[in-house]
């Protein structure tokens, strides 16, 4: 049977029923879930205890200005409250940006993100799609470079989904040079930064009223929400007046907004995550490729992994982990991978070791 023309795939992670169902499992078929990119330690533990001193304020509309969560995000990104604009997730701060350029042009680094093309689709923007090969996904950046004089917007994932793998600083940089010389603004979405190491987070410091940047930014992954869609965006005022204008009023809701101070001053959560993610990347990611699978260098708290036999693919790997409680994201709606690997969720070590232990099974029967 050909999986990849027939099968319902999701359009995103956490999607389980439908793959279950298409291979043969009963809903109630229990599996650890790999396939969304959330982090294991959360949510943070006094997230119940805000929950409740929430109550009251939920039966007030929300601050139209979300002036505590926007001076809160400033703060701690080191920008002026007139360079953020508070999202709806991370989606909404993708399709405003795009809302910038209706009816021009953009360029967009494959695979990655395919809410990209969606909303340069919807804002009926022109997208050239710049096809990374595999298994190293080598960015020809001579060549992007030279393209851009003829974009009006190049999308950037940061780290990248589903690779993981992040342009480092000194590069950026010759990036955003570029863009000044070509007059093509960077929107640069870094939804799992806060999992990269700290020096990598660096991009705000560049955004002034002469550099055409736009970050995209989430709290719903590092701290384990997705079903509060908490994102914003930085760039330069002029163009933050301009989304702001675009959106709609109180698209963030009043519980999303009141937690983002609280979130952003948990230092001691985030440094908890990355002590965990340097161990499991250490741990886990060393051990797979000495089974001979090919995973790109992630600076993310995700991987992408290709089986070692091109005889035995990710279509036949998916319900083999299934089949063992282990749920793995498709790579089906990641144009160029057209299900090729699989996306896997760093998670606790427990989990890491089943996970481990399926796919050496995997391998040694190749």
């Amino acid at each position: 049977m050909n999986h990849s023309s027939t099968a319902p795939w999701p359009s995103h992670g956490g999607q389980s029923e439908s793959i279950l169902a298409y291979y043969g499992f009963p809903k109630e078929h229990k599996v650890i879930d790999f396939s969304t990119n959330l982090n294991p330690l959360g949510p943070p533990a006094w997230l119940s205890r805000f929950i409740h001193s929430q109550l009251d304020a939920l039966a007030l509309y929300p601050d139209p200005n979300y002036t505590d969560a926007i001076n809160a995000i400033a703060q701690a990104e080191g920008v002026q409250p007139e360079q953020v604009c508070l999202t709806n997730g991370g989606s909404e701060a993708i399709f405003l940006s795009a809302s910038l350029f209706a009816g021009k042009r953009s360029l967009i680094l494959e695979p990655t993100f395919a809410e990209y093309r969606r909303a340069c689709d919807h804002y009926g923007l022109t997208s050239s799609i710049k096809q990374l090969s595999t298994p190293d996904f080598h960015l020809p950046k001579q060549a992007i470079f030279a393209e851009m004089a003829a974009q009006d917007v190049v999308f950037i994932a940061r780290p990248n989904n589903p690779t993981g793998i992040l342009i480092g600083m000194e590069e950026m940089e010759e990036w955003i040079d570029q863009a000044k010389k070509t007059n093509c603004t960077l929107i640069v979405d870094e939804a799992f930064i806060d999992f990269a190491p700290h020096e990598q987070n660096q991009l705000p410091r560049y955004l002034d009223e002469n550099t055409p940047l736009i970050l995209l930014r989430s709290l719903t992954k590092m701290f384990t929400l997705p079903g509060l869609r908490i994102g914003y965006i930085l760039a330069n005022p002029e163009c933050i007046a301009q989304l702001k204008k675009r959106q709609i009023p109180w698209s963030v809701n009043t519980f999303a907004a009141n937690i983002v101070p609280h979130l952003l001053h948990d230092s001691e959560f985030l440094a908890a995550t990355h002590d965990w993610l340097t161990q499991e990347h250490a741990w886990l990611l060393p051990q797979l490729r000495e089974l001979h699978y090919s995973i790109p260098p992630t600076q993310a708290n995700f991987f992408l992994l290709q089986p070692p036999s091109a005889e035995r693919d990710s279509n036949a790997l998916l319900p083999f982990l299934l089949q063992r409680g282990l749920l793995a994201r498709h790579t089906h709606n990641f144009a160029g991978l057209n299900g090729s690997a699989l996306r896997f969720a760093i998670r606790s070590r427990t989990d890491n070791a089943q996970l481990l232990n399926a796919l050496r099974e995997w391998s040694g029967s190749s």
